[in-house]
């Protein structure tokens, strides 16, 4: 089980060591930081009122190996980002999903959003199919292009609607 606590400065160091390349950090942030990520960026970041920051914690060896982001979007649902299990030896065994979760029942919960919404590179399968397994669906009118060494990479945006006046429950 992974437990979300509050992201700080003093954990911005275990977050850099997880990027070893640009590709590795626009594929977890897309372009909100630039490569080389560095504490001062993190400390901007972390400024952002608009932005709920947390590191997910492995409950049973309390290790931080994993962050994930609500952003509050103008006129939009608020939008799941910046998600990673950082740590590679807890990949593959549902933590991803897990974090996901612990961030919708947030959004969807603390902030009463009746949608929540994400992107995902359209080459990232396994990540999309974790998203579409929790109930989001692809939203055919939203999509984001950008160049990563020369390359075009496709964002699709997705979507899962809640339940307006009565809390969301997990699938």
């Amino acid at each position: 089980m992974l437990k979300l606590s509050p992201f700080t400065i003093e954990d911005a160091d275990q977050l850099i060591s997880w990027f070893e390349n640009e590709d590795s950090l626009v594929q977890f942030a897309g372009r909100i930081f630039t490569y080389p990520l560095t504490k001062e960026q993190i400390a901007i970041h972390l400024t952002d009122v608009n932005r709920f920051i947390y590191k997910a914690i492995d409950e049973t060896s309390s290790l931080v190996i994993g962050h994930g982001e609500i952003a509050i979007v103008p006129n939009e649902p608020p939008k799941l980002t910046c998600l990673i299990i950082g740590d590679k030896k807890f990949r593959g065994k549902g933590l991803g999903k897990e974090l996901t979760r612990q961030l919708m029942v947030l959004a969807f919960g603390l902030l009463q959003a009746d949608a929540v919404q994400l992107y995902v590179y359209d080459w990232n399968k396994n990540a999309f199919e974790l998203y579409k397994s929790l109930g989001f669906v692809v939203n055919p009118d939203k999509a984001m292009t950008t160049v990563v060494n020369g390359q075009s990479w496709v964002a699709i945006n997705m979507v899962i609607t809640g339940f307006p006046g009565r809390p969301y429950q997990m699938p």
